[in-house]
């Protein structure tokens, strides 16, 4: 007698699936990099037009710096915050336990 979960059809399906989930992988992969490259191409048209509005290339590479310095505080204070919350969930688990 065969083992549940063995048969030439679980093997067909369970690749079928597979397949599935890979493709939808790559395609919503491949729309993230076209939001990212969507996104980079509108900063760079900004701080062009900051550089041509003010005649000024320090200017555009402060708006830059800036724009830069915020996005890593917010994705650093993001990491703390998922950190954090790990940690409770952890502490919380701990005294379930005891």
């Amino acid at each position: 007698m065969k083992a549940p979960g063995t048969g030439a059809s679980t093997s067909k399906s369970a690749a079928e699936a597979f397949k599935t989930v890979s493709l939808l992988w790559l395609i919503s992969k491949r729309r993230v990099a076209q939001l990212a490259t969507i996104l980079t191409v509108l900063n760079c048209y900004y701080y062009s037009l900051i550089w041509s509005c003010t005649g000024d290339l320090t200017a555009a590479a402060v708006a830059a710096l800036l724009h830069n310095a915020v996005e890593v505080g917010f994705v650093s204070w993001e990491e703390r915050k998922r950190a954090q919350e790990a940690l409770q969930r952890r502490a919380a688990r701990n005294a379930q336990q005891l």
